[in-house]
């Protein structure tokens, strides 16, 4: 099944609309972050609080407009959880409840209200990449694991579970080893691509955004950000930096930006770094 919601314009449909108070519901620690260290859109999006460029843009949002969006956010994921629960009710009736593998996931996650920002896009902070990725059923243990997983996992662990062949060419891996032990993993690191039709950060070129995700960190590229910022790269610590700020433009092969962020990756995780960068 496939639910549009939870998604903005946040209008979840009857009882579930008013079901929260929006006074009720609290800020998250981050929203009122400066951004002083932070990307120029994200700055400009925090001195333009309140004001969205276009209806699919991000934007720093007000208290009101953040406590509002949540409560019909709320109202939305109720509404989902609600339907879920007759569909397993109705695969129990059947007798088919134990032969059936759940997956809840989505194409992608989102800000709301983490540094003050709504919505996703240009922004590889942990809400808009951190996709919901939940599995029941046969061969899948009540556990909650840490381990890395990307979206291309998803039909590989599902053909390993069905006991099917894994289709040639995938480049997902399957999960099963995880679903059964929490503290097992398939991968080291993920490799994230976010590729915009139009220029979302005043780059002059349609965004072409790369960030791969590890244990020690994050690092995230943006292709033409030296025309906008006088870094195109930004690295995510709790862990010791290097270099200086690049101008040098990432590689434009999609195959080589993966490469290119391992190489920077090691030089910026390199002993005795200490330079700091700006967040994404």
């Amino acid at each position: 099944m496939s639910f549009p919601d939870p998604h903005h314009p946040f209008t979840p449909p009857g009882r579930y609309y008013d079901m929260y108070d929006p006074a009720e519901l609290e800020l998250p620690e981050t929203f009122w972050a400066d951004h002083t260290r932070s990307m120029p859109h994200l700055r400009q999006w925090s001195r333009k609080r309140g004001e969205q460029p276009s209806k699919m843009m991000p934007f720093a949002a007000t208290e009101e407009q953040f406590r509002e969006a949540l409560a019909k956010q709320y109202g939305a994921i109720t509404f989902i959880d609600d339907v879920v629960g007759r569909i397993v009710a109705e695969l129990e009736e059947r007798g088919e409840l134990e032969n059936t593998v759940f997956v809840i996931t989505s194409d992608h996650g989102d800000m709301f209200g983490d540094q003050g920002v709504m919505l996703k896009m240009a922004m590889h902070y942990e809400g808009p990449i951190r996709v919901p990725y939940v599995l029941s059923g046969p061969g899948c243990a009540s556990a909650r694991s840490d381990a890395f997983a990307s979206t291309l996992d998803i039909g590989p662990t599902l053909l390993d579970l069905a006991g099917a062949d894994p289709m040639p060419g995938v480049h997902g891996r399957s999960q099963v080893a995880v679903l059964t032990d929490a503290e097992a993993s398939v991968r080291d690191e993920v490799y994230i691509e976010e590729d915009e039709m139009f220029d979302a950060i005043g780059a002059g070129v349609p965004l072409r955004m790369r960030t791969l995700v590890t244990d020690s960190g994050r690092i995230s590229v943006y292709e033409g950000a030296s025309s906008v910022s006088s870094s195109c790269t930004t690295l995510i610590p709790g862990r010791p930096t290097t270099g200086g700020r690049t101008r040098t433009p990432p590689p434009t092969r999609a195959s080589s930006w993966c490469g290119w962020c391992r190489r920077r990756w090691r030089t910026a995780t390199s002993a005795g770094s200490r330079v700091r960068w700006p967040d994404p």
